[in-house]
């Protein structure tokens, strides 16, 4: 039997308070693991204006997630050009003849998160012609993808107009070009981190999944030919320990070693490589969930471990189901994997077997991802509500919030930080928790 010192009750509690900060903190799209699953207690499950702690009107619509790190939350906006998003496709086809695309600006914006005061900006400049003001891009506009944090820089996507660094008190670090392509339906693929390397699905924009220096910005690598695909890339870590890229791309999901570009594993996905792939997959340990549906595409979703070499379809597949979602992501608690689309749904991690399949509301807009925290799931909608139910085996509908008189349409999956949820509309950032 080995004799390991024992570490005193300090160093202890300074690890459990170093692991809670982190954990406190919502650095990315699908928070601190990638698995949508927030640390918090006692959260509201009804808010009206008491348990709206505070609300920040914004400098423009976005779709993002806000991104919180320690007391700042981070959102992306647009402005000048375009900000007659509407609900559904009303007047689908009708070009903004009234507004000069010169007049579009980009912004990254920091807010105090414990009071909502706005506590810098920063305007980027587009790279013009962006596409202009009609079909699918009026569903959601310029700035749709979330950025991401590693506690010492902000990292934000902008399509054709690039990616940028800034320090957390908005000192811009570097800025770099991943394509000049556009896309009547717009950038969607939010950032994610690796060690080493800021991991972009640019496929709209040049066709590539690329990795940047953290550093410097400057590429290090880029995988060509992806597809069409705004899935956002995950880090997941094998049993091993070592860290892989992974990108849902149409007919395919890739593992790549996120620091040389090397292809490590790919197995078949969803959909074919004619098609397109949306949803971005979540992440839980070394398993990785993807899912997506779409005109001629049948609803999938399906579980895959890391860690494989070559082609893995036969070996690392876990599960593969005809059900699930289009644009949202799922959230996955270690147990169970959950999603809404209209529906609420819910199927066993390992073995992919049906729990339970549940309307929540008819005619529900799935485009923002679920939450889970606090033991409920928190599920916003495009028409502005936020959809509350139990999570675990047994469905319960506990709720449906709005937030009064905003009438802008909600894209944006909340944040989990600090006993708070953060959620964005076109309009405000909201703060919801209890005083």
């Amino acid at each position: 039997m080995w004799n390991y010192p024992r570490p005193s009750l300090v160093v202890i509690a300074l690890l459990i308070s170093f692991c809670g900060t982190l954990l406190a903190d919502w650095p990315a799209f699908r928070g601190p693991n990638g698995d949508g699953v927030g640390q918090a207690k006692d959260l509201p499950v009804k808010w009206e204006k008491e348990n709206i702690l505070w609300k920040t009107k914004l400098d423009g619509p976005g779709a993002c997630t806000p991104v919180v790190v320690g007391d700042k939350i981070f959102v992306t906006a647009y402005s000048g050009y375009g900000t007659s998003l509407t609900r559904g496709f009303k007047d689908f086809n009708r070009k903004e003849e009234e507004q000069d695309q010169k007049n579009l600006q980009l912004h990254l914006i920091c807010i105090n998160a414990k009071s909502g005061e706005q506590l810098w900006k920063k305007d980027i400049k587009p790279k013009l012609p962006e596409f202009s003001w009609q079909n699918f891009i009026r569903e959601h506009g310029y700035a749709s993808s979330t950025p991401a944090s590693d506690g010492k820089a902000i990292y934000a996507f902008f399509g054709k107009s690039g990616v940028y660094a800034f320090d957390l008190d908005g000192k811009e670090l570097w800025s770099a070009d991943v394509g000049e392509k556009t896309h009547d339906w717009g950038t969607a693929a939010s950032v994610a981190l690796s060690k080493n390397t800021v991991l972009i699905n640019a496929a709209i924009e040049s066709g590539s999944f690329i990795g940047l220096d953290k550093k410097s910005g400057k590429e290090v690598w880029r995988k060509k030919d992806v597809g069409i695909s705004w899935a956002s890339p995950v880090v997941v870590k094998t049993k091993e320990g070592k860290e892989e890229a992974v990108l849902s791309a149409p007919g395919v999901i890739l593992g790549i070693d996120p620091d040389k570009g090397d292809e490590l594993w790919r197995c078949d996905g969803i959909g074919t490589p004619k098609k397109y792939t949306i949803s971005t997959p979540a992440v839980f340990g070394d398993l990785i969930f993807a899912m997506g549906a779409g005109p001629g595409m049948p609803a999938t979703i399906m579980a895959v471990r890391a860690g494989g070499k070559g082609d893995v379809t036969k070996t690392h597949v876990l599960w593969k189901e005809k059900e699930g979602a289009g644009i949202c992501t799922p959230v996955v608690d270690g147990e169970l994997v959950y999603w809404v689309n209209g529906r609420a749904y819910c199927r066993e991690m390992t073995t992919g077997k049906e729990v339970y399949n549940e309307v929540l509301s008819e005619g529900m807009m799935e485009y923002p991802s679920a939450v889970l925290a606090d033991g409920k799931i928190f599920a916003p909608t495009r028409n502005g509500s936020v959809f509350v139910y139990s999570a675990g085996k047994k469905f319960e509908k506990l709720a449906q919030n709005e937030f009064d008189g905003d009438k802008s349409m909600l894209h944006g999956s909340p944040a989990v930080s600090h006993g708070r949820l953060y959620l964005r509309s076109n309009e405000y950032l909201y703060c919801v928790g209890k005083k």
